[in-house]
């Protein structure tokens, strides 16, 4: 659970008032009493950093291949994270449109409060880099598949990955509302659920998986914090009860 810089009161990645800067948030870690295990940065929406969790990729101290390619393919700032299995690199950029996380591989540039150690991967760069051209080619490998011949409209929609997908929604007759919403409006609806409730029932024509629906509201203008919050008795949160009533609404 996020702090402000105060080590008071709960923060919010998405409310700007309970942030602060570095010297604080480090003065309170650092000198307090309040029980904070660590520091973090907000990623937000009108900033340039990117940031890129590699998760389940370190083991006895030593980095995955498959990671240790990203690392370097980046070639920007990298450190351990928290837990010492994952490893998260900060670049400078923009992400692409479309997916934000795929198995171990998250990308990120608004909207998230990412913790930090100063455990640096040593051979790493020192400082955050410039990095477009790598960020879009690492987005396009991870979240674009390359088509597949002869696909029937039939099967369509259980062989769209999260950009295509989004693409066709888009472009649908529907495609204005769904773009509204996926941009964060809810104008059109009289309340915030609803308006999460449209969305998910209007990609759900597209996709039969819960774990592609969650990726795609996640990286959309309506996500917040409320999508993870336990709701149900059943234990499940705001976000698993709404995609599951959005699947259910297609059948």
């Amino acid at each position: 659970m996020p702090f402000d810089p105060t080590g008071e009161y709960t923060a919010s990645s998405t409310d700007p008032s309970t942030w602060g800067d570095f010297a604080g948030a480090f003065r309170t870690y650092f000198l307090g009493d309040c029980g904070i295990d660590g520091i973090g940065f907000v990623l937000r929406e009108d900033g340039d950093f990117v940031g890129i969790d590699l998760d389940h990729c370190v083991s006895d101290g030593k980095i995955s291949t498959w990671a240790l390619k990203i690392i370097f393919e980046l070639e920007s700032y990298s450190e351990f994270s928290p837990s010492g299995s994952g490893v998260r690199i900060f670049l400078s950029g923009k992400l692409p449109f479309g997916g934000r996380k795929r198995g171990s591989i998250e990308m990120y540039e608004s909207g998230r409060y990412l913790t930090v150690t100063g455990q640096q991967y040593q051979k790493s760069p020192r400082t955050i880099k410039y990095r477009q051209d790598a960020i879009e080619a690492l987005h396009k490998r991870v979240f674009t598949e390359a088509p597949r011949p002869e696909r029937s409209e039939k099967n369509l929609r259980l062989e769209l990955n999260d950009s295509d997908l989004l693409k066709k929604a888009i472009a649908a007759r529907n495609g204005i509302k769904i773009k509204a919403l996926y941009d964060g409006s809810i104008s059109s609806y009289p309340s915030r659920s609803e308006a999460d409730l449209a969305l998910c029932s209007g990609l759900a024509f597209y996709t039969s998986d819960p774990a592609q629906l969650d990726r795609l509201f996640r990286s959309s203008g309506l996500f917040r914090d409320k999508w993870d919050q336990r709701h149900h008795g059943d234990g499940r949160t705001y976000g698993e009860g709404t995609i599951s009533k959005a699947l259910g609404q297609r059948r």
